[in-house]
């Protein structure tokens, strides 16, 4: 699988950098936190991000969004997002639940189906947070976090998880590649 590939460890030893990446999961709760400088103003970088439409341009797994009301994205905005991780797809419908203009935007993903989200649970939240370092510089942290989950469902999750890796090891890598993509296409545009 893609996880074993020779160039997915030398991609993952390029975008992780040990002093900003942690994953953990505790009990019935899993985490992970990564964060990028990008070479942009914080107000371009939180535009972007906010921008759940386009979270499919850097994300690996994410392939898009379609917000319900077609509104302006503001706390209580639903959307659905379109999601693809080898040959499984789904959908969520998801909350946004901080909209905090260029200091953190945060959603909780609420609902889960392949076609349609239609299986309704605490899934996860997913954490934005920008620091503007200068003018023209901003550091930016991605976290995710899931549960909890009753203890049977994070185990059956890690053992379906990709090549033995638990939920938290494989968000850590898409939160890493996330970032690293958003970084590149912003200063590009830059």
């Amino acid at each position: 699988m893609v996880f074993r590939a020779p160039t997915f460890a030398l991609e993952l030893a390029k975008a992780l950098r040990p002093d900003r990446r942690s994953a953990h999961v505790g009990g019935n709760l899993a985490t992970a936190t990564e964060e990028v400088v990008i070479n942009v103003p914080v107000d371009r970088v939180y535009a972007q991000v906010a921008d759940v439409t386009q979270m499919g341009r850097w994300s690996p797994e994410n392939t898009g969004a379609t917000i319900r009301d077609g509104g302006i994205v503001g706390v209580g905005t639903v959307f659905d997002g379109r999601n693809l991780r080898g040959r499984l797809r789904w959908t969520t419908r998801c909350e946004v639940i901080a909209a905090d203009e260029n200091e953190r935007f945060a959603f909780k993903v609420r609902a889960i189906g392949w076609d349609r989200p239609f299986l309704r649970f605490p899934i996860a939240t997913w954490t934005y947070r920008f620091r503007p370092i200068d003018e023209a510089t901003t550091a930016v942290s991605e976290t995710w976090a899931v549960g909890p989950w009753p203890r049977p469902v994070v185990d059956a999750v890690n053992h379906w998880s990709a090549n033995g890796l638990t939920g938290a090891e494989i968000q850590s890598r898409n939160l890493a590649i996330t970032l690293r993509n958003l970084k590149q296409r912003l200063e590009a545009d830059d």
